[in-house]
């Protein structure tokens, strides 16, 4: 959801307070649309004068803020991120909004200019404008644009721009006038949701108090409706401190930074995964073909019993309440032989393409388990992982730093989640799930799994009391494969064998089946805290 106007005069003045004076370091990307600029000697004493500057140019939610959190880089090699870099070591001489646009201009300079050096002045420009927002790297002192994030419209529009091109500024609107009567008038210089909420606190103190109390604010107020300039004496809203709107968009920067760079992985697995979907459905479509071809058998014998009705002319022998296509170039014996050639092939291939199945659809189970460990993994899990799909002979040794082979030998330490009289182990990949299933649990340890879905081997260890704890072991099971509900076997340690076609997967001899009908809010709080 895209800032209003008024929401964001709040925060280019906080920014303005803090960053003005101060120097920008190497910036970088925090996602595909998210790009931060560090900065120090800012005016805040509590990260003793650094920061980070953040824009996002996600179409659906554009924003600009500040924070003081640490964050995890993404590679970007685009030409937009490389030449953002270039404003490092600048110091921040200014900032401010365009009136009544979604406009916002940092302006910088090089304050020890090298020889080689042909800017000294920058401007960046960020339009946050809803689905079309953008970011300009301006030449200050020839208004000649250096580096745009995106080019957008029609190249014989009024405002288009590219690189090396002069900058088109969008002008500035002025305010609107006291002499408004009704809500409709304010249109252009509020949102949506800022005029949903205006409208029913107008009918409460009346429209020109209302709006004198929103444009006044200092504060920011989260709401159902997103970041508001102003509470409107709403129960439900809370105070947000600008250096805190980045928390707001964003619940973990540094998951979306992980799977930003797995992603070459993911895309590995999920080829994978399609084509062995697309081999299962050709194996089954065969099948169905070589079990069709068995009534060649009576085809053939049919044909024997009857070749004495062979008149050399004819193509087709309706008997015993079959229609058989005859070749007539030949006896029809030489047909009926031909049938049983058939027959035979068919017979012997369905056993094989039977089997070829089960084990492709293991290798579907196991693809898709990976998929789920990938997205769940810590960087600890995810190199086992790769060490793991490296043994299995998925990805390639060459070129893989830090990445062994998995040994055989080694114990993978799984996750542990700790009660108040014991304790639950889960694995994060295979690796670990034999590890804790065949090495480290007692045979008497409870085994959990999610019927019938991706999920990891979770074990409820024994010497924990397990009455108190299967439910909680069984919620766990599902939340790891990102269920809420739904089935989970249950069974002794003992009576789960590896199944010898792909790591991790097993066989459960005897069993019985936990039925979850809604994780609990409290289990999902303490999930969220694991490692």
């Amino acid at each position: 959801m895209a800032l209003d106007n008024t929401v964001l005069n709040i925060i280019v003045e906080e920014i303005k307070n803090e960053l003005i004076g101060g120097f920008f370091d190497h910036s970088f990307s925090l996602s595909y649309s998210h790009f931060a600029f560090p900065y120090h000697s800012g005016k805040n004493t509590e990260n003793k004068g650094r920061g980070t500057l953040i824009i996002s140019m996600d179409p659906s939610e554009p924003f600009i803020t500040y924070s003081f959190d640490k964050f995890t880089k993404v590679e970007d090699n685009s030409a937009f991120g490389n030449i953002l870099k270039r404003i490092a070591g600048t110091k921040i001489t200014d900032i401010y909004k365009t009136k009544n646009e979604r406009v916002i201009t940092i302006e910088t300079e090089v304050i020890k200019p090298e020889l080689d050096i042909t800017v000294t002045h920058y401007k960046i420009v960020i339009e946050l404008v809803p689905q079309l927002p953008n970011c300009y790297i301006i030449n200050a002192e020839t208004n000649k644009i250096i580096a745009l994030y995106k080019e957008h419209g029609d190249i014989l529009s009024p405002r288009y721009m590219s690189r090396g091109m002069n900058f088109i500024p969008l002008q500035e609107r002025e305010d609107h006038s006291n002499n408004y009567s009704n809500i409709d008038e304010l249109r252009p210089y509020f949102s949506r949701s800022v005029l949903f909420y205006l409208k029913s606190y107008a009918d409460k103190i009346g429209l020109k108090e209302a709006v004198n109390k929103v444009e006044k604010s200092k504060d920011l107020y989260v709401t159902p409706k997103g970041i508001m300039p102003f509470s409107f004496d709403l129960p439900e809203a809370k105070i947000i401190k600008v250096n805190d709107i980045y928390n707001y968009y964003v619940s973990d920067q540094k998951k979306i930074a992980m799977n930003i760079k797995e992603k070459k992985l993911r895309d590995l697995l999920n080829t994978y995964l399609k084509t062995a979907v697309k081999k299962l459905n050709n194996l089954k479509s065969d099948v169905e073909t070589s079990k069709k071809r068995l009534i060649y058998k009576d085809y053939g014998q049919i044909l024997f019993l009857y070749q004495t009705e062979d008149d050399g002319t004819m193509t087709k022998l309706n008997k015993d309440g079959y229609s058989i296509p005859i070749d007539n170039s030949l006896t029809f014996v030489e047909n009926a032989n031909l049938y049983f050639k058939k027959y035979h092939k068919a017979k012997l291939a369905i056993p094989i393409l039977e089997k070829l199945i089960l084990q492709t659809e293991d290798d579907i189970k196991y693809l898709q388990k990976k998929l789920l460990d990938l997205e769940n993994g810590s960087p600890r899990d995810i190199l086992e992982l790769k060490s793991e799909l490296m043994e299995t002979g998925y990805i390639k040794n060459a070129g893989k730093k830090g990445i062994k082979k998995a040994s055989s030998k080694k114990k993978y330490e799984p996750h542990y989640l700790v009660l108040e009289h014991g304790k639950i182990g889960y694995g994060m990949n295979d690796l670990q799930n034999e590890s804790l299933t065949f090495d480290i649990a007692p045979i008497q340890s409870l085994f959990f799994h999610v019927v019938d879905h991706p999920g990891a081997h979770v074990v409820l260890l024994s010497g924990t009391d397990k009455l108190k704890y299967r439910e909680l072991a069984a919620e766990l099971a599902l939340y790891i494969s990102h269920l809420s509900e739904g089935d989970v076997y249950m069974a002794k340690v003992k009576d789960v064998k590896k199944n010898k076609s792909k790591k991790g997967l097993v066989n459960i001899m005897k069993f019985e089946t936990i039925t979850i009908h809604k994780v609990k809010e409290s289990s999902l709080e303490l999930f969220k805290t694991l490692k």
